[in-house]
């Protein structure tokens, strides 16, 4: 496969398990097909490389920076293309955008958009002057010096794990049973033996479940911790997040939600593991590292 085949790969999975709605999607896809794949999610880019360069081998991690940009050209071997589950530099830059979709993604799920979208807007711009101070040139020069190919898939992956967890978790019916079913899953029995398992942070394990919004596992990061409200009175009653901010539990437990953390790492690999799998069937060869859980590799 070529680098930008790779690309056009992940956008595909992320409009596929897209969680704004068939109207948005329908929208995106149209960009898709007149090239302007990069307009989709921001925060997923290529880097460094030459689009039509082909793969054979890729590093693929969910923190990659200098250092593991380094590690990968000279301990690693004939390493096409290296990927990064977050973002970094021009993708760095443009997660303020992703975050200003979770209006999107909550009004699909029912939450009034008057409510959240100037919070949700404030947020994104507090994230964009943050990030005016970073060096956003380290790692695509680093790269571009060592002539390894970088990618990030962020926002397509989240939407993969998103879906996936809402599939796992379509039987239960209290929170313990929603853990249980986690539990289950290849990467999080691999995190077990590093120490981590999904919990409920918040709530009683013979609870009843209730509706599940898993808008916290995709949409950049953090918002605005006012959209919990608004998620409790759209009718949810259970959250899945990776992780939260105190700020941010604190405000989803005064609106009487129920949270159950799937962990950053264990749902960032679980997303990836679905595109990675994708590009496994055109034998293509996958080394994980840089903190991606990938069983069996």
């Amino acid at each position: 496969m070529q680098i930008k085949q790779i690309y056009e790969t992940a956008i595909s999975l992320g409009l596929k398990n897209d969680l704004r709605g068939q109207a948005v999607i329908e929208q995106e896809t149209v960009k898709l097909r007149t090239g302007q794949a990069e307009e989709i999610y921001p925060d997923s880019l290529i880097i460094s490389g030459r689009p039509e360069n082909k793969v054979k081998k890729i590093l693929a991690g969910i923190d990659v920076g200098a250092v593991e940009i380094a590690s990968a050209k000279y301990y690693y071997k004939n390493i096409d293309l290296i990927i990064s589950h977050h973002p970094l530099g021009a993708a760095l830059n443009g997660l303020p955008r992703v975050v200003g979709s979770q209006t999107e993604i909550l009004k699909n799920y029912g939450v009034a958009e008057a409510k959240i979208k100037d919070k949700i807007n404030e947020a994104s711009l507090a994230i964009k002057r943050e990030l005016a101070g970073d060096n956003y040139l380290k790692e695509f020069q680093l790269s571009t010096a060592l002539k390894v190919a970088l990618m990030t898939v962020h926002a397509p992956a989240d939407n993969a794990a998103a879906a996936l967890l809402k599939q796992t978790l379509k039987n239960s019916q209290t929170l313990a049973e929603a853990v249980a079913a986690m539990d289950g899953l290849p990467e999080f029995k691999e995190a077990k033996k590093h120490g981590f398992a999904p919990f409920i942070a918040c709530g009683e394990p013979a609870g009843a479940i209730g509706q599940i919004c898993y808008s916290e596992i995709t949409g950049g990061e953090e918002s605005s911790p006012a959209v919990y409200q608004e998620i409790a009175n759209a009718g949810f009653k259970t959250i899945i997040a990776p992780h939260l901010s105190k700020k941010f539990f604190d405000a989803a437990k005064r609106a009487g939600l129920n949270v159950i953390f799937s962990g950053d790492i264990t749902t960032d690999s679980l997303g990836l593991n679905v595109f990675l799998d994708e590009l496994a069937k055109n034998k293509i060869e996958i080394i994980a590292c840089y903190g991606l859980i990938r069983p069996d590799n």
